[in-house]
């Protein structure tokens, strides 16, 4: 019995248009936001000893550190041996004694910063080496915002000398570049970099799904502009996910979708029924799909070609929540699939 059906071919996807809805719009307020990043509690998580480059997101604010020369690296106290009163868990810290250069990018624009940093001076001196941020729109290349510089002090029982450097702008900037100024010092270690997004564009994300029985979507929130953001739509039993178009255009075929947000969008997460075949013990042949299903359409073709589908002649039953066609005897070649036209 040949006929079981191009049921896993079961069209179920390209030609279906089925509407799970995920809407973006615009939230009129707006607000300064607050973020820290400390190397402990951003994602994704740090393992000590990992190398930048890496990216760092609290919040919904995203970083990315980079580095020249010989780098930094996530440390603590357990690994460098030192006792640096103003950082906790894991901080950045240089790989070499070669005065490396640290540059942030943040995936916002931001106007306030500031940062706990210890100097690396051997031996010690009595006037430690300033440390140097430069703000920049974009790119190290263009025309800095500002610099401020920042000397740290021994104190305590401190290895090294500390302190927190403070940068405020009325113009917003997306890069920093942090070094040591000429002296007597080795490199620099920070931790605690709290970052402040000025009031501005943000976006509330809403998902929903037009076909209740179809699947449900999850990433509903509040994001600023150039926040990533994530969608997934999640298909109930009896359903399979096939994609998310906007305005018409595929733009993914995983069921998780990522994306930074920068306009209102209107997203549609596509389900389609999966149709089940099952052998009745007189030798029929039983294919069933949910009965909610409003819209589609049991087709068959003899030879499962891409043309030739007509639609079924086999009467369609309604047994409890489920649509059924019974095949009884049934010869020969058969293959059958879902349609929405």
């Amino acid at each position: 019995m040949k006929n079981i059906l191009c049921n896993s071919v079961a069209k179920i996807g390209r030609s279906a248009s089925f509407l799970t809805l995920v809407a973006l719009w615009m939230a009129n307020a707006a607000f300064a936001q607050t973020v820290t990043f400390d190397f402990d509690a951003a994602t994704p998580v740090l393992a000590t000893g990992q190398n930048v480059p890496f990216d760092q997101t609290v919040g919904g604010i995203s970083a990315h550190f980079s580095a020249s020369a010989g780098g930094f690296s996530a440390q603590n106290q357990n690994s460098t041996f030192l006792n640096l009163s103003q950082f906790s868990g894991n901080y950045l810290y240089p790989n070499g004694a070669d005065n490396g250069v640290l540059v942030i990018t943040f995936r916002q624009p931001i106007t306030n910063l500031a940062m706990d940093f210890s100097t690396s001076e051997v031996p010690a001196i009595e006037n430690p080496t300033p440390i140097r941020l430069t703000a920049y729109t974009n790119s190290t290349s263009t025309t800095p915002v500002g610099s401020t510089t920042k000397a740290g002090t021994y104190f305590g029982v401190n290895s090294q000398p500390m302190g927190t450097l403070l940068f405020n702008s009325t113009t917003p900037f997306d890069v920093v570049k942090l070094n040591i100024e000429p002296g007597g010092a080795t490199g620099f270690s920070l931790d605690n970099i709290s970052v402040t997004v000025p009031a501005g564009i943000q976006y509330a994300i809403l998902t929903t799904s037009s076909q209740v029985n179809g699947g449900t979507t999850t990433g509903d929130g509040t994001y600023l502009n150039g926040a990533p953001v994530t969608v997934v739509a999640i298909p109930n039993l009896d359903y399979a996910f096939v994609n998310w178009t906007d305005n018409g255009v595929e733009v993914a075929t995983s069921p998780s979708y990522s994306f930074t947000a920068s306009a209102d969008r209107t997203l549609i997460a596509n389900f389609t029924p999966q149709l089940r075949i099952a052998l009745a013990a007189d030798g029929a042949v039983v294919l069933t799909w949910p009965g909610p299903s409003t819209g589609y359409l049991l087709q068959q073709n003899a030879t499962c070609a891409q043309l030739n589908w007509s639609a079924t002649t086999n009467t369609v039953s309604v047994v409890g929540d489920q649509n059924q066609v019974t095949l009884l005897s049934p010869t020969g070649n058969c293959f059958y699939r879902l349609v929405h036209p």
